[in-house]
């Protein structure tokens, strides 16, 4: 599925998806909160939590476009550690940073994943040292699993990681299973260079809430699920899921492209030598 899809981007053939995407990068606009460092970046986003960053070439061409997904009450937040940008080797835009993940007063190391930044390029020089820093994040599901009951979350598992062989004894790991609150960042078990990829976890978790919502462009509908996992809770949006699934969700499993931007704005760019000379 289309990441784009998950926040109602999808329609009735690529040509239909590419022309409402369109629309949204004429709507967009330079991003308030970047200031000066949003510079060759653009923003749009709609009540429903849809969202697109754009991001211009010098000469002022869409040169890549970021998803994201901004929930009206301020989303999902995770307290992270990060030591230096993970560059992607075909787009720095498509980049971002493998993050620790805390809790607790004492920052303890609960898990990791490796992030795509939404808007990365006004965050490079900013990730260059090791830092503390409130993060917005989300996933965008590529597989989703709504499950009423603990069962059929076992069901889930077994049509993803392979079902127990019946009357032979259980080894641990054999085949995998996670626990009903588990995040598992399987893209970071290589891919390097490739953030998109590495970006990737499976994750189970209980439901918080599950609503279905509206893209204002394309008039379509997408999942929004807020999940209970590993190191707290997790906004994931997905395809449009029917409303009797989600209204009986208890339990999720999922694996999920992970984007996230962080809570503070970027630091301003530095000035050009010449203007630097003329402020002494």
């Amino acid at each position: 599925m289309s990441h784009f899809a998950a926040i109602g981007f999808h329609g009735d053939s690529p040509e239909d998806v590419s022309a409402v995407i369109a629309r949204a990068i004429d709507a967009a606009r330079p991003s308030p909160e970047l200031g000066a460092a949003g510079q060759g970046h653009l923003w749009w986003c709609d009540d429903s939590g849809a969202a697109i960053a754009a991001h211009l070439s010098r000469k002022g061409e869409v040169a890549c476009v970021t998803p994201f997904f901004a929930a009206p009450d301020g989303g999902t937040r995770w307290r992270v550690r990060t030591r230096e940008a993970h560059l992607d080797r075909e787009c720095s835009h498509c980049s971002g940073a493998d993050c620790d993940l805390l809790l607790g007063a004492g920052d303890e190391l609960v898990t990791r994943s490796t992030v795509q930044w939404a808007l990365f390029e006004p965050y490079r020089s900013w990730l260059a040292r090791e830092r503390q820093f409130e993060l917005q994040v989300v996933g965008f599901a590529d597989a989703l699993a709504l499950c009423p009951s603990a069962e059929a979350l076992e069901e889930a598992q077994a049509a993803t990681f392979g079902a127990r062989e019946p009357g032979q004894p259980r080894e641990p790991g054999k085949p995998m299973r996670l626990a009903e609150e588990a995040f598992l960042p399987l893209g970071m078990f290589g891919n390097e260079g490739e953030v998109t990829l590495r970006a990737r976890a499976a994750l189970t978790g209980g439901v918080e809430s599950a609503t279905l919502r509206t893209n204002g462009l394309s008039g379509r509908r997408f999942t929004h699920v807020r999940v209970r996992t590993l190191g707290g809770p997790l906004d994931v949006v997905a395809a449009p899921a029917p409303p009797e699934e989600l209204a009986a969700a208890r339990l999720v499993l999922a694996t999920v492209w992970m984007v996230g931007r962080p809570c503070e704005p970027p630091p301003m760019p530095e000035p050009r030598r010449w203007l630097k000379k003329l402020l002494g």
